[in-house]
Parts: C-alpha cells; sequence; structure tokens
C-alpha cells in the first residue's frame, strides 16, 4: 500500500491533530531507538572487520 493510502486511512480513522501527535511520538521515541540500533551494530561491525584484518596479517 502506498505511504499516501496509509496516512489517508489513518486520518480517516484518527483525524489530523492525532495524526500529528502520532508522528510526534514515532520522531522522538522510535526514531532515536533505531539511529542508536544502527550505531551500535555499525561499532560491532567496524570491530569484526578490524579483527578480521588482524588475522588476516597474521597469517
Amino acid at each position: 500500500m502506498a505511504k499516501e493510502n496509509v496516512l489517508n486511512i489513518m486520518q480517516e480513522i484518527l483525524g489530523e491533530g492525532d495524526i500529528e501527535a502520532l508522528k510526534e511520538l514515532v520522531e522522538e521515541t522510535i526514531l532515536p531507538l533505531i539511529k542508536f540500533r544502527a550505531e551500535r551494530e555499525k561499532k560491532i561491525a567496524n570491530r569484526e572487520i578490524a579483527e578480521m584484518h588482524r588475522l588476516e596479517e597474521e597469517l
């Protein structure tokens, strides 16, 4: 389903003010968690890559 269709359906059910409140809630709570998780995964991947390079050099 297209983004516009989802927004239209949500707007019909919730109303405009509720959509904005939901958007704000997502931006303030969920997005920071996603960014935190992505950064953590990136750090783990970088450590693993560094370890692989170190092991390659030992060979």
